[in-house]
């Protein structure tokens, strides 16, 4: 297994990550209540955790009666998973550019994926692959960085050409991280679920909760003028 180009800032990011990932306003009181709103009912299904980061998304899932199988590039990352659930859920360290030849055709109800879709290069053979081992009807849902905001946040000479780009993450460790991720356009993901027999039932744009608001004003104030999430969930189909 190759590892993923975000390997390495999530070796760094690991510890810190998983000690406030609960907590931290965008995730806590921005993305996570969105993307939790469209999961429907999990009890007694069999959900894929696609980058199942520190097992956060994994244990709600197990609390809501789920079975929950979950892969993640980082070995760091899922030392702290392993630790948050348990054994109640099945985890594996896989890169998710490369096949998901651990799971058979058509046993998943649902793929869930929670800001992991803008860290890989190629979406289309993943997308195939979530096709294939979802059962008929079943649904993947995720949630990314908003392309709006990456192309405000690092502009471009061609909106429509993904390539790769950089943050520094500040507020985890001394020093600030590198993170890498693929900016694209919205129609990569929209064209590529299309193209791997999705249909998309919903497409949101969340709004920052009033917590967030209480916690970070100015961002919200940024926020409301460019979205930083979005959640698409979108159906297999026969």
């Amino acid at each position: 297994m190759t590892n993923p180009p975000s390997y390495e800032a999530y070796r760094k990011l690991a510890k810190r990550y998983t000690e406030i990932i609960d907590v931290k306003p965008h995730n806590a009181e921005y993305e996570r209540p969105a993307l939790l709103q469209l999961i429907p009912d999990v009890r007694g299904k069999l959900v894929l955790d696609a980058g199942c980061g520190t097992g956060n998304l994994a244990l709600w899932l197990l609390d809501k009666g789920a079975d929950v199988i979950g892969v993640d590039g980082s070995p760091h990352m899922l030392q702290y998973a392993e630790e948050r659930v348990g054994g109640k859920a099945k985890l594996l360290q896989h890169n998710l550019e490369e096949p998901l030849s651990f799971l058979e055709d058509n046993i998943i109800d649902l793929v869930v994926s929670s800001l992991v879709m803008h860290y890989i290069k190629n979406l289309e053979p993943l997308f195939k692959e979530f096709h294939r081992v979802l059962k008929p009807d079943g649904a993947f849902l995720f949630s990314i960085e908003h392309p709006v905001s990456s192309s405000y946040n690092r502009p471009s000479e061609n909106y429509y050409e993904p390539n790769l780009i950089t943050y520094d993450w500040t507020g985890f460790t001394e020093e600030p991280v590198t993170v890498p991720s693929y900016r694209r356009a919205l129609q990569d993901y929209t064209e590529s679920l299309a193209n791997t027999g999705f249909v998309i039932e919903r497409l949101t744009e969340p709004k920052p909760s009033e917590k967030f608001k209480q916690a970070l004003p100015e961002s919200y104030a940024r926020h409301l003028i460019h979205p930083l999430f979005m959640v698409i969930k979108a159906r297999a189909m026969p």
